[in-house]
């Protein structure tokens, strides 16, 4: 048997460089990868809607592989799991769209309302009264 035939496997090279060593803490991701807004950095998207994702530094990715359809934990939908340091900093970030408004919306939102609509009540002032529980407070 060769030496070529049985080489080192590359999440071996990535979680324990150095045989003498132990290994490197690590943290586990699966889902769809993407990339960054930012330079230097990529994206793990955890969820179908790709509204949830970690982000992490590229520098901090020790391993990463595909998962196939039939082991992924998103059926049907080939992923990536990628390994990082335990202590890199990861950004979990949710996403989400406000509703779009329409014209009319916005018409409705920012009209005044009429004084007519008030009747008779008038909005005032009232200064809040304050009681103290205690003769040490300030009369």
């Amino acid at each position: 048997m060769s030496d070529d035939s049985f080489s080192q496997h590359p999440y071996v090279d990535g979680v324990r460089p150095d045989p003498a060593a132990a290994p490197l803490d690590v943290r586990e991701l699966v889902g769809f990868a993407g990339n960054s807004s930012r330079p230097g950095y990529q994206r793990i998207y955890l969820t179908l809607a790709l509204d949830y994702y970690a982000e992490f530094a590229t520098g901090d990715l020790l391993y990463s592989t595909q998962v196939s359809a039939d082991a992924s934990p998103f059926p049907g939908h080939e992923v990536n799991a990628v390994t990082v340091r335990r202590d890199a900093p990861i950004d979990y970030t949710w996403t989400s769209h406000g509703q779009r408004t329409t014209d009319f919306d916005l018409d409705a939102r920012l009209e005044a309302l009429p004084r007519d609509l008030l009747g008779p009540f008038e909005p005032r002032r009232t200064e809040p009264r304050f009681t103290c529980p205690s003769r040490l407070c300030p009369q």
